[in-house]
């Protein structure tokens, strides 16, 4: 399932770093490079807010923030 279907849009999406991850096999070095995103959601009034991290397209992280306002959405 994902994130979009269950929480819906977000209220603000952000670039927040870039991950290189490097091996050295056989000598030869190779890089990978990924681009961690957070998807921000203001989940109402009387709920806290959310920070959803992604690393490459992954959900890695769940932060949780201050109560947000407005109406009430995010599960």
């Amino acid at each position: 399932m994902d994130v979009v279907s269950i929480c819906g849009q977000p209220d603000l999406t952000d670039v927040v770093a870039l991950n290189t991850v490097g091996d050295i096999l056989g000598g030869s070095f190779s890089a990978s490079t990924t681009t961690v995103n957070t998807r921000h959601y203001n989940c109402g009034t009387g709920r806290f807010n959310k920070t959803l991290y992604f690393d490459g397209g992954k959900l890695v992280t769940i932060k949780v923030g201050d109560y947000g306002n407005g109406p009430q959405k995010c599960q």
